[in-house]
Order: structure tokens, then C-alpha cells, then sequence
């Protein structure tokens, strides 16, 4: 549960930071470091405008999974180690 709830938040901090404030130019610092991002600015600003939302959805998604299975019998099972 912890891990959808860490992973969702950071994922969606991470989508609103690369939708409202995309880094400007190519760098090996902060943004979307794919190789193909970093071949031409244009590519670099297309990568942001893609890689925001899709973190942003994800994260929420994410979230949303922790509190489903917060209470569930899977997450019971998985760290009761039945499995």
C-alpha cells in the first residue's frame, strides 16, 4: 500500500513539474531523458508535452490503487506473505 501511495505522489509531482514548468533545453539534470528527447530541442519539448500528462494520469492512477487495495484481501496477502 505505502509503495502505490509513494510511487503515485512522486509520479504525479513529477507530471506537474514537467507540464508547467518543462526544463527549456536538453540537459542531464531534471526533465525526460530519453535518448530520442534529447536529439533536437523540438524533440525535447514534444517529449515534455507528452511525458506530463502521461505522469500525471499515472500518478493519480496510482494513488487511486493504493486506496482500493488498502483494505483488500491482495494487499493482506502480500504482506502477510502468503504468496
Amino acid at each position: 500500500m505505502f509503495d502505490y501511495y509513494f510511487l503515485g505522489f512522486i509520479q504525479f509531482i513529477l507530471g506537474l513539474f514537467f507540464t508547467f514548468s518543462p526544463p527549456k533545453k536538453p540537459n542531464d539534470m531534471y526533465g525526460y531523458w530519453g535518448k530520442a528527447a534529447k536529439r533536437s530541442l523540438d524533440h525535447w519539448k514534444t517529449a515534455h508535452r507528452t511525458a506530463g500528462p502521461l505522469f500525471l494520469v499515472s500518478g493519480i492512477l496510482s494513488l487511486a490503487c493504493g486506496f482500493y487495495f488498502e483494505d483488500s484481501t491482495f494487499e493482506y496477502a502480500r504482506t502477510a506473505n502468503l504468496f
